[in-house]
């Protein structure tokens, strides 16, 4: 499924008016809502989704923003979805979803030090905050450690270190990035180890996920099935 089909679904049967500004693309429902937008400029890329509240008001939304230099990158991922009525008998939010990185080296090895932070907020997860700090050098070491943000005096909670080997590139790619998002099938494999994978994987899923969902909030449960539902998501999971 398409995004402009996403996006009309979530028109209600109203006219998405779509707009092309310089160096970028948007989406307009009925009323005004901005439901996707895109935008390039120069080194920086932003994109961001908002799709209309579910039958329980909670609105999902996801921003993305990168920027690249001769130097190194950046990249930050945000995704919300949070209550927009005032029933303050609901939670605030399903799903806060944070992650962020800066100075991530343009290629390796190279003589570098990135950052990076992580947090989940929410009903549906776990909530934690982790920051990552990684150093790199020119003769292709990696050192990787997370720390807590709100118990600095634990110190690294994980760490790893290892080595970058370049290895030349023999021949062409014979895929397409389209062909793995659109036909790429994991349980569909015949390769032994995933097919082994998938008998470890799948039967200890479908026992746990019924505790899990038991264990969501019905408030949570019902706006991400709406969602689903009504966006299409439910079809394509059942057929996959």
């Amino acid at each position: 499924r398409s995004l402009p089909d996403l996006l009309l679904n979530s028109a209600d049967g109203q006219t998405v008016t779509l707009e092309n500004p310089e160096g970028g693309r948007r989406y307009i429902r009925h009323d005004g809502t901005v439901l996707f937008e895109r935008q390039e400029k120069g080194n920086v890329f932003e994109s961001a989704l908002t799709l209309p509240p579910s039958s329980t008001d909670y609105t999902p939304g996801f921003t993305y923003r990168s920027e690249t230099t001769e130097e190194g990158s950046s990249l930050s991922v945000h995704f919300a979805w949070d209550r927009t009525s005032g029933n303050e008998m609901l939670p605030e939010t399903i799903l806060r979803l944070n992650a962020e990185t800066a100075q991530v080296p343009a290629s390796l090895p190279a003589d570098a030090h990135f950052t990076g932070a992580v947090s989940t907020e929410g009903t549906l997860l776990p909530n934690f905050s982790f920051l990552l700090d990684g150093v790199t050098t020119a003769e292709g070491s990696v050192h990787v450690a997370l720390t807590l943000p709100d118990r600095p005096e634990m110190g690294e909670v994980f760490s790893c270190e290892g080595s970058i080997i370049q290895v030349p590139r023999d021949g062409e790619l014979w895929y397409e990035i389209g062909d793995i998002i659109t036909d790429f099938d994991l349980f569909a494999l015949n390769d032994h180890t995933l097919n082994t994978l998938r008998g470890i994987m799948v039967p200890a899923l479908a026992e746990e996920l019924p505790d899990f969902i038991y264990e969501l909030p019905a408030s949570g449960c019902r706006s991400i099935l709406d969602a689903l539902e009504k966006y299409g998501l439910l079809q394509i999971v059942a057929m996959n």
